[in-house]
């Protein structure tokens, strides 16, 4: 799988774990490398700068 559509999957995962309460809007997000370990990617996957801003704006 292409890293783009990687990254864009774990932060629509992201967005659906906020959303059901997992991680409270406003709250911090784990780590990038407890993020990375939980999604099993390593290098730039958890980097692109969409991933947490993604994460951030999914309830402003």
């Amino acid at each position: 799988m292409p890293a783009d559509a990687r990254y864009r999957g774990i932060a629509a995962d992201i967005i659906r774990r906020i959303e059901a309460g997992e991680w409270p809007a406003g709250a911090p997000l784990p780590s990038r490398r407890a993020l990375a370990a939980e999604y099993g990617v390593g290098g730039r996957t958890d980097r692109p700068p969409g991933l947490r801003s993604a994460a951030r704006h999914a309830h402003p």
